[in-house]
């Protein structure tokens, strides 16, 4: 089905999609604080499994698991904001424009 403007009828109609991205920006700062936490774990492993290769195998495997904790993190996080945040675009805010008339309305 076609979004028509309820003002003038035009199907030229862009989703403005604000409380997603404002969702994704504020997921993934809060991803990335908590992926933090799960970086020390995330680095204990990555020495752990580095620890066959020698000393620069426990280096690098404590780098890697610290890095993958922090962008597991962001990406965890920045998914169920957006998430969120569009379920409150669709659900509370004026999400779509007509691209004709410039009017702000919901579905």
């Amino acid at each position: 089905m076609t979004t028509q403007c309820p003002q003038c009828h035009s199907t030229s109609i862009r989703t403005k999609s604000t409380a997603k991205k404002v969702g994704q920006n504020v997921g993934a700062i809060a991803g990335t604080a908590a992926g933090f936490a799960n970086a020390v774990q995330g680095a204990t492993l990555g020495a752990r499994v580095g620890l066959v290769a020698g000393p620069a195998g426990t280096v690098f495997g404590t780098a890697i698991g610290g890095v993958v904790g922090i962008v597991a993190g962001a990406a965890i996080g920045r998914e169920i904001g957006g998430s969120v945040g569009e379920k409150v675009d669709e659900i509370y805010l004026e999400n779509h424009q007509c691209l004709d008339c410039n009017h702000s309305f919901r579905v």
